[in-house]
């Protein structure tokens, strides 16, 4: 049996995650990443436009869309930073609020199911091999230029 590789164990979470949680953000009209980017808005003080899309791994100009949507919607409100007038904070309206409430709570089931079926030592693991790829996929230490230059050049022959 074929080994399978590591991208596919988190592409298939990923999309696994995705099943879960997408019935609950289509019954309120919203998409996972939409409801991912609620619960990165703090709750009180509001989160910097520019602080979002890093949070959630997103490109900024894919979350351009996303708030705008939000914000049509009435999920979400944008106030000029008074400190920075070039800068947005994204706040939740009370409608926002609710939906950010509902998803907490699918959250600390889906986290509790795990704490309660995996050792501690296995989620630790888990977590800390995660942050490390995470962080080498940001870093561009996975797929840089140079590597894809030299793949490109190797598969032209």
């Amino acid at each position: 049996m074929k080994t399978k590789s590591l991208d596919f164990y988190y592409r298939s979470i990923s999309l696994s995650l995705s099943r879960i949680y997408a019935p609950l953000a289509a019954e309120y009209g919203l998409t996972v990443t939409s409801v991912l980017v609620l619960l990165n808005i703090n709750k009180k003080k509001g989160t910097p436009a520019t602080q979002i899309a890093p949070e959630i791994g997103m490109e900024p100009n894919s979350i351009t869309r996303v708030l705008k949507f939000l914000e049509e919607q009435k999920f979400i409100i944008k106030e000029k930073n008074f400190t920075d007038k070039r800068q947005a904070i994204i706040k939740l309206t009370n409608k926002g609020i609710e939906i950010r409430s509902i998803a907490n709570k699918y959250i600390k089931h889906f986290q509790n199911t795990i704490v309660n079926t995996l050792p501690s030592e296995e989620i630790k693991s888990f977590l800390k091999v995660s942050e490390t790829i995470n962080k080498l996929i940001n870093n561009n230490k996975i797929i840089n230029k140079d590597l894809k230059n030299q793949i490109n050049y190797e598969s032209s022959y």
